[in-house]
């Protein structure tokens, strides 16, 4: 697999504790203002303090993970609008993971190991430079991570044949 994306993907699951305990603290002190004030969730939500402190986590998350405010808060927003269904772990991870980028180096063959992961839509069978938990925990999330990284990449090298290196 190509150097770059082993790499990103390997920063994704550096960051992505640190990112669970930034996310569990603000909950956490959230919960804990809450219950000292006896105030319900929805009042303290609008509140200008909850407003300060929601700055400052995003902030703290995009110190850890250089990713963009806006897209950490799209990410949250949608956990936010998905909580009781959704596991905030993956949200956690999806910050954490760099986004699928254009990888200028890319193989022929990396491209086609590429496509036979999301082809086979099962990564931690068919990429074995990975082993551990956070990949079988997270499959569907890198079966989706692995999919847009061919579609950025394809449309990359389809858009103009002289960036084609392969």
């Amino acid at each position: 697999m190509n150097k770059t994306i082993v790499s990103d993907i390997e920063t994704g699951k550096k960051l992505y504790p640190l990112v669970l305990r930034e996310l569990s603290l603000y909950f956490n002190n959230i919960r804990q203002y809450i219950a000292s004030k006896g105030i319900s969730n929805l009042g303290y939500y609008f509140s200008e303090e909850s407003k300060e402190k929601e700055a400052e986590f995003h902030n703290k998350l995009q110190k850890i993970t250089g990713k963009d405010i806006t897209l950490i808060e799209s990410y949250l927003d949608e956990y936010n609008n998905n909580w009781e269904d959704l596991d905030s772990a993956i949200y956690c991870l999806k910050i954490a993971m760099p986004e699928p980028k254009i990888v200028e180096d890319i193989s022929k063959e990396e491209l086609f190991e590429i496509c036979e992961i999301v082809k086979q839509e099962n990564h931690k069978n068919n990429f074995n430079c990975f082993s551990g938990d956070i990949e079988h925990r997270f499959s569907e999330y890198f079966n989706d991570y692995f999919e847009k990284l061919l579609e950025i990449n394809l449309q990359y090298l389809l858009e103009d044949s002289t960036n084609v290196k392969i």
